[in-house]
């Protein structure tokens, strides 16, 4: 019930934003790392690295543009992760 509810925070932001949870965007890596696995590709590193860099280059810009207003590194990988559904969609049907 509760992986549901915070893929449907998606479409309300300010859902999000209060809760940053990491439990789905992990399981979201989890998996994209294991459908390329099965098609024989090992990029455990490149995904896990990937997301890192992007998550702190985002949070960077985020609090760089509102400097009033902190946004955690937490709450960007929350976003960030749950941004994968779709990747891993399209990686299943691939």
């Amino acid at each position: 019930k509760r992986f549901s509810g915070s893929q449907s925070a998606l479409l309300d932001p300010k859902m999000i934003v209060e809760d940053a949870d990491l439990a789905g965007p992990l399981a979201f890596a989890l998996l994209l790392g294991g459908e390329l696995l099965l098609t024989g590709k090992i990029h455990f590193g490149y995904i896990y690295g990937f997301g890192v860099f992007g998550c702190l280059s985002m949070t960077l810009i985020l609090n760089l543009m509102s400097p009033s207003q902190a946004v955690s590194v937490w709450t960007v990988a929350s976003i960030l992760g749950y941004a994968l559904l779709p990747v891993n969609l399209l990686a299943a049907v691939k």
